[in-house]
């Protein structure tokens, strides 16, 4: 799989230098597998995009020296430390709940009610706002099915810039950071 990958971050990089390309990313990628399509490529990535939520906080938790190369854990640590954009998608349950198997709120009721103590009118802004606090690294791109989730992007704006470190900590709980 590395082979392949460096394979293919070689030939972009070409088209880059061709000024085909302006910016390299990668999808659902490792540390390791972030580093080696850098190397192949010769150039800095501008980002990466990877599942991330309270369902999935993997790329968000501290990675182990013993992690397996294609682990996401220690994903959104290296993207800060590096200065790079982190996509995170899936943030309120992906497919899954736009099916119907996972309801965001029924599942993390606690998220509901520290969004009540921190005075928003939504738990969607709430999750956004305490990602970027803790991640400032992260761009967040949210379906707009529903008018809720622009209003939940505006309002994730504000919260950012009042959550305590005690509220920030309270949701780092729910999801054992």
């Amino acid at each position: 799989h590395g082979i392949k990958l460096a394979a293919i971050f070689k030939r972009v990089a070409k088209l880059k230098r061709e000024g085909l390309i302006s910016h390299l990313g990668i999808c659902n990628a490792s540390v390791s597998q972030i580093k080696m399509a850098s190397a192949a490529s010769g150039c800095r990535l501008a980002c990466t995009q990877c599942s991330f939520s309270l369902y999935d906080i993997n790329a968000g938790r501290k990675m182990r020296a013993s992690e397996p190369l294609s682990s996401r854990r220690g994903v959104l640590n290296f993207c800060k430390s590096e200065g790079m954009l982190f996509l995170p998608h899936g943030v309120f349950g992906g497919l899954k709940a736009r099916d119907g198997r996972r309801c965001f709120t029924e599942d993390f009721p606690e998220v509901k009610e520290i969004a009540k103590i921190v005075g928003a009118n939504s738990p969607h802004a709430l999750v956004l706002a305490w990602m970027r606090r803790r991640w400032p690294c992260i761009a967040h791109i949210v379906g707009m099915r529903k008018i809720e989730r622009l209003e939940g992007l505006t309002e994730a704006r504000r919260l950012c810039k009042s959550l305590t470190e005690d509220q920030l900590q309270r949701v780092d709980t729910l999801c054992k950071l």
